[in-house]
């Protein structure tokens, strides 16, 4: 199997930039009253959240190789590995949803582009992995 690797939803994504409204809300008191400190921590306030949003947008949510898949949903380096032989089934749960189930543990649900999903199924179906019809 080749190697698949799914990036986060581009909705999920466009969704991180909300993080920058309040540096919009505090803009007009920034140029009222107009101080060097202050526009400086503004500055690093919103280049650090900016590089925070693109870093994670950059980042793979999911990818999958012979093994199995190797999951990155927290902002930790480490990513959750999850073989194959342990993935019990899955299950569609809508368009760009899918709910991974694992023997010995809780469902994970992603949200994934159309077409990543079907990526990924077509990669579960390889590996002999059932569905489960919800």
């Amino acid at each position: 199997m080749a190697k698949l690797i799914l990036r986060k939803h581009p909705a999920v994504q466009a969704v991180h930039y909300l993080f920058l409204l309040p540096f919009g809300i505090a803009l007009r008191p920034l140029i009222t009253n107009f101080r060097t400190l202050d526009f400086i921590i503004y500055s690093l306030g919103c280049a650090l959240v900016l590089f925070l949003i693109i870093y994670g947008n950059r980042r793979p949510l999911l990818i999958s190789d012979n093994h199995g898949l190797h999951l990155y949903l927290h902002h930790g380096r480490e990513a959750e590995f999850h073989p194959f032989n342990h993935i019990a089934n899955y299950a569609l749960m809508s368009r760009s949803r899918i709910s991974i189930t694992p023997k010995n543990g809780l469902p994970i649900i992603l949200f994934l582009d159309k077409n990543d999903l079907t990526k990924l199924t077509y990669a579960l179906e390889i590996e002999s992995i059932r569905t489960d019809k919800e």
